[in-house]
């Protein structure tokens, strides 16, 4: 994996991950030249004319139009039966009929892909929802065995009714085989190749889970439900004691909106959070891939006041909601009255030090490979580096501030097939909540530990909602490699 490079003298350039050399637990096939397939005698003309008119007659069968299925073509406000990417308005955290793309890696939040479609049943989930419905376009990724050989075998199924827990599943034959943590991914580009491929540029920006199967073949839809991490919520959920039924109605109702509140918030950063990378003609075959991680949109306006304002609006809007659902008057009035206090929210000091604690490990890490190889260049990609918290007490010898710094005094733009500007989210979005960027660190940190472990927990990584709680197996896995290189060292 070519990435920037710390020495020094830092390099200024970042490079990128391919498709043949995947993310954490990924096997994705890599694309193979799509020029040596025999044309029949046909001229270079002659083919591109034949393949357009397929194009056309393909897109014809997608059109976006008010007979199809009840109209629309796109989200349905109504939550309607059919219709793809529907949202419940009373339930901001649900997204029914989400298409599913079920292969046998993992995606993580904050990973970005080219990915090479051309198993028949996936060219045409993509080409339907890529031409049918508007943007963002969003799907899901979720881990099965197998791959496409076990969409349609009964034992991988999907549950096809809501909240059937791990017994049930496995009551039903079921359990066991099946992943029901997914990651939500987002289409950036979506490209038909001449021989009928089609080349996607996806970028994985959340995680669900899913609560029944709307379909099972020839690919899963299904109703899911967003899961925000832990902390993202508690930091929201005012204390209240339940010492009568009133007061246990009210911590239900308040458990249920923070979340939805929380589901709320991550849609809300997306424009800032992932940078859309640049598409062109050589993306997808020739070798050429994007970066690995997705970068932030240093242009982004991120306005806190707003945002602020719109999730206060949702808390009170769900308060309200479930004062009707319970028939609950003391639910009602606090719908009317509780506001976003910080002087409620959740200590972030914890989440803040095992933070700290992963980048002095990888900053140990970096120091100890380069002991063991004098003048070793340590790759380390400028995107992890973006997420270095600003104006941290760090240790005397710590080298990764230094570098950060450089990135950003030398403006550097990163990439290598694309470019685009190095981000240091800490000093360019000053109010960005720093459980954000430890949760994004939380999951990209495990890209340099799968080049040296020559694997990682990526399921296990998804569906770990706490914060805290992958920092810490980041920080194991750190010690776990920086113990063994000292052993090497003779320390």
């Amino acid at each position: 994996m070519a990435t920037a490079l710390l020495t020094l003298t830092p390099s200024s350039t970042e490079g990128f991950v391919t498709f043949q050399n995947p993310s954490p637990g990924s096997t994705r096939r890599p694309l193979t030249s799509v020029h040596n397939d025999p044309h029949g005698g046909e001229t270079p003309e002659e083919r591109k004319e034949r393949m357009d008119n397929v194009r056309r007659i393909q897109s014809s069968f997608y059109k976006n139009s008010e007979a199809d299925e009840g109209g629309g073509g796109g989200i349905s406000p109504d939550g309607s039966e059919g219709r793809w990417l529907a949202r419940d308005p009373a339930n901001p955290a649900i997204l029914d009929n989400l298409p599913l793309w079920r292969v046998q890696w993992t995606e993580l939040p904050g990973y970005q892909n080219v990915l090479n479609v051309h198993v028949p049943h996936y060219t045409h989930m993509f080409r339907r929802l890529t031409l049918q419905h508007p943007r963002p376009w969003l799907f899901g990724s979720v881990y099965l065995p197998g791959g496409s050989e076990n969409v349609g075998n009964p034992d991988y199924f999907l549950p096809e009714q809501d909240g059937m827990s791990d017994d049930e599943l496995r009551s039903i034959g079921r359990g066991s085989n099946v992943t029901l943590t997914g990651t939500l991914m987002q289409i950036t580009h979506c490209v038909s190749r001449e021989d009928g491929r089609l080349t996607v540029i996806v970028q994985g920006v959340g995680r669900f889970r899913i609560l029944a199967a709307r379909q099972q073949v020839p690919y899963a839809i299904a109703r899911v439900e967003m899961v925000p991490d832990t902390e993202a919520w508690e930091q929201y959920l005012l204390p209240v004691v339940a010492n009568t039924a009133t007061d246990v109605e009210l911590s239900k109702a308040l458990m249920k909106v923070t979340k939805d509140m929380a589901a709320r918030e991550d849609e809300l950063f997306r424009d800032l959070e992932y940078l859309e990378p640049v598409f062109n003609e050589g993306t997808g075959i020739h070798g050429q891939g994007v970066s690995a991680l997705s970068n932030f949109n240093g242009t982004a306006q991120m306005d806190p006041a707003r945002i602020r304002e719109e999730a206060e609006k949702g808390f009170s809007d769900g308060l309200a909601r479930e004062a009707e659902r319970f028939g609950s008057d003391e639910i009602l009035i606090a719908s009317q009255s509780l506001k976003l206090d910080s002087d409620f929210a959740l200590d972030v000091e914890d989440v803040e030090f095992l933070e700290s604690q992963v980048w002095i490990e990888v900053d140990r890490m970096i120091k100890l490979l380069q002991r063991a190889k004098p003048g070793m260049k340590v790759p380390i990609p400028s995107q992890i580096m973006g997420l270095l918290p600003a104006d941290t007490d760090w240790p005397p010898d710590f080298q990764l501030e230094k570098y950060a710094e450089t990135l950003e005094t030398d403006q550097v733009d990163i990439g290598t097939h694309t470019k685009s500007p190095f981000v240091r989210v800490a000093k360019r979005f000053r109010d960005y909540p720093k459980i954000r960027r430890a949760s994004r660190l939380s999951y990209v940190v495990w890209i340099l530990l799968s080049s040296i472990l020559r694997s990682s927990p990526s399921q296990e990584l998804l569906e770990e909602t706490s914060i805290a709680n992958r920092l810490q197996m980041a920080i194991d896995a750190l010690k776990k490699v920086n113990g063994a290189l000292d052993l090497g060292l003779g320390r």
